[in-house]
């Protein structure tokens, strides 16, 4: 018997599983589930005024609505249109959800610039009925609250459409009149009220917000003529962890509009800058970040809002204090120390945001990562913890359990406006994470003037002191590297010299992946196309 060549002997085969019809169906069910579940929602400020994005639109409308005897508003279709395609361009396998409740779409709010109304669900349910798109309708169960948002998404038909198109995801922007300053009664941006929906309040227009609205114009005018990228990804995405959730980050040149938002119905609480998709990467790949094809740094207040609290009392922490502000004495269930501060700033984190301290021993649990320690550490255990903080910090400690951090919020929202404006000025942009700022490599010098600048003129009392730990860069800088690498000859024996070798190299001269360096020279291109509009 001759014997086979092409198919080597020792190769293992992968075992064949064999399921039943009921297993599979179990599966697909599972399947579709998750896949429902890796969404965004609709975005209704989506716009364009490209005359190409105009001409699909036009050509979608004739071929599937002119001839209906419902009334249906253009602009309509061209913001869900729109928003599916960018959503396909940047994570394809994404849905987006949306609302078929009629009460949701508020025409005459001033958060709805393009006064898009109810009218959306028809335009869906007759892009479904065309086979343009496909739709999961959602629910909500009235015993127990738990309810899902409808979901949709391209079918290939579309895709074929989008793939003719003339145009691309950079033509593609938010609309010029999209509201900037928002107004909400709930406290944190991604909190929700009882019927699961964040509510925006409607204000009136004064010198303050058209100032900040005014700023916020120029920063994002910024932003989008700014290619902010990650050069050694191969996709678009980052695929994300958390404990037994698995999320998607598109890493876009459309994610990067962004708002000031302010809570409980008072300008005087929060207000910090949200949104682009820097504000939701995680740590470890914000390092890897490159503007306009410069790698970055990121820069920190060290303990921010223990050391306001200090300043309010005229004491200025790093002059008098010093210290890590999150370092307290060994505790027996916390003998490690990296694990010990990590608690006791999540604690102090709480503590200052919450209203009692029960209340911040259960935000403490909740915000703890699957599987850890500190998931089920007892009230208390935390109240020790509490009280070592406390004892480190007695001139503070009647803030804990105070409700202060939605003050403090706002404190550190001017801090973050004078920080970011003195670098539109210059050109340059400058990303904000609340307590800390990204900026290309060459500005780490004056990023920490202007956030001691910043901090004084708000808090008005000095920031630094004896100690360097008040502004702290999360990594060397590129210049640093680059002069140490370039002291040395090449026969001298220089310890650490090839570790700061690869770090050099790792930051300032990284692997462009293909599709970062064709997404970077479209974005060129792009940019020189449109400057006159930009």
């Amino acid at each position: 018997m001759n014997e086979r060549k092409d198919i080597p002997v020792d190769l293992e085969l992968e075992p064949v599983v064999l399921l039943w019809p009921d297993e599979l169906e179990a599966q697909a069910i599972r399947e579709k589930r998750e896949a429902l579940e890796n969404f965004k929602f609709l975005d209704v400020h989506t716009w364009s005024d490209h005359p190409e994005v105009n001409q699909f639109v036009d050509f979608i409308y004739a071929e599937h609505f002119k001839a209906r005897k419902k009334v249906v508003q253009k602009r309509h279709l061209k913001v869900v249109l729109l928003d599916i395609y960018v959503t396909w361009c940047e994570v394809p396998n994404r849905v987006i959800a949306f609302s078929r409740n009629n009460n949701d779409y508020k025409a005459g709010s001033r958060y709805n610039e393009l006064f898009i109304s109810h009218l959306t669900i028809d335009i869906v349910d007759r892009l479904v009925e065309v086979g343009l798109i496909e739709q999961a309708k959602g629910f909500l169960d009235r015993n127990t609250g738990i309810g899902r948002l409808a979901r949709i998404w391209a079918t290939e038909k579309l895709v074929e459409e989008f793939r003719r198109a003339r145009f691309g995801p950079l033509d593609i922007g938010s609309h010029p009149d999209r509201l900037t300053v928002i107004l909400r009664n709930s406290q944190g941006e991604d909190e929700e009220d009882e019927d699961g929906r964040k509510r925006d309040i409607e204000y009136e227009p004064d010198d303050n917000t058209r100032r900040m609205s005014a700023v916020l114009a120029d920063y994002n005018a910024l932003l989008r003529r700014t290619f902010i990228d990650i050069p050694t990804l191969d996709e678009r995405w980052i695929s994300i962890q958390k404990g037994n959730e698995a999320n998607t980050l598109a890493v876009s040149q459309r994610d990067k509009f962004v708002r000031r938002i302010f809570n409980r119905g008072s300008f005087a609480c929060g207000g910090r800058f949200y949104g682009g998709w820097w504000q939701r990467c995680p740590k470890e790949w914000r390092g890897h970040i490159f503007i306009d094809d410069r790698p970055t740094n990121e820069i920190d207040f060290s303990g921010l809002h223990v050391v306001m609290l200090y300043a309010e009392l005229g004491i200025p922490y790093w002059a008098v204090i010093g210290g890590d502000p999150y370092d307290v004495p060994a505790l027996d269930f916390l003998e490690n120390s990296a694990e010990r501060r990590t608690a006791a700033k999540n604690l102090m984190l709480v503590l200052l945001n919450a209203r009692t301290t029960n209340e911040a021993y259960s935000a403490f649990r909740n915000k703890a990562a699957a599987g850890t320690s500190a998931k089920a550490f007892t009230n208390d255990q935390l109240a020790r913890l509490h009280g070592a903080l406390a004892d480190k910090h007695p001139r503070i400690a009647d803030q804990f359990g105070a409700d202060v951090g939605i003050r403090l919020m706002n404190l550190d929202s001017m801090i973050s406006e004078r920080v970011l404006t003195s670098f539109l000025v210059r050109g340059v942009p400058a990303l904000s994470l609340h307590d800390s700022y990204i900026v290309p490599t060459g500005y780490e010098s004056l990023l920490k003037e202007e956030m001691r600048k910043a901090f004084e003129g708000v808090m008005g009392g000095p920031l630094l002191g004896r100690e360097a730990q008040a502004l702290r860069e999360n990594q060397v800088q590129v210049e640093v590297l680059l002069e140490k690498l370039m002291g040395w000859m090449p026969y001298d024996d220089v310890p650490g010299q090839k570790k700061d070798e690869e770090n050099y190299l790792a930051r300032a001269h990284p692997i462009r992946t293909d599709r970062y360096l064709h997404e970077w020279q479209n974005f060129k291109i792009w940019r020189d196309t449109n400057r006159d509009n930009l």
